[in-house]
């Protein structure tokens, strides 16, 4: 999706020539996420670790202790998730057409003060789990292990609520600084 996403115009199933015909002169031939995102990496992340952290009521002791443990390693895979994610994104989860984007967000007063797991769609969480077994073969095998069912239960979470982490509209035209190089020359030559 994202491929056509970006080249909608040059490889047009609806059977324009180019991009002019179907996004008229000037505009650009391609869409970029909108940011900040409705549904970010970091409201993700929140929503799983309280749906994970939780557990029924308990009576004793031990179940305390277990359910403590539970909330206290949700919350450290949460918060290590994001932060491999802030760590991640300029390195290996954005596309080339995304990057001038990306660096637009530091001349933006609001958004240089967030992190980029606070503005990022939940669909870069995907790109990330994917480079996952990469970025995790230098971890210790114990770490791993721990990791492993988190992982496979925030993507089941994922999987179960596609609809509201991964919006269909959240895309949006390029505005000045997002633009390509080549977009800036067609836009002003």
């Amino acid at each position: 999706e994202f491929h056509y996403i970006t080249r909608k115009g040059f490889d047009s199933p609806h059977g324009y020539d180019n991009d002019c015909e179907l996004m008229g002169a000037g505009r650009p031939a391609r869409s970029v996420h909108e940011l900040p995102a409705k549904v970010t990496v970091r409201q993700v992340l929140q929503h799983y670790q309280r749906k994970r952290a939780g557990g029924g009521s308990s009576s004793n002791s031990d179940d305390d202790k277990d359910k403590e443990k539970r909330q206290q390693t949700v919350w450290k895979f949460c918060e290590g998730l994001a932060l491999l994610f802030d760590d991640a994104l300029p390195v290996c989860l954005l596309y080339a057409e995304e990057r001038p984007q990306y660096e637009s967000l530091w001349n933006d007063e609001v958004l240089k003060l967030k992190r980029p797991c606070e503005i990022y769609p939940a669909i870069f969480l995907l790109r990330l789990l994917d480079r996952l077994p990469r970025l995790l073969a230098v971890e210790p095998q114990s770490e791993v292990e721990t990791m492993g069912p988190l992982i496979a239960d925030l993507i089941v979470l994922l999987q179960k609520n596609r609809q509201a982490c991964f919006m269909k509209d959240s895309y949006c035209e390029p505005r000045g600084r997002e633009l390509l190089p080549w977009e800036n020359e067609a836009r002003n030559g």
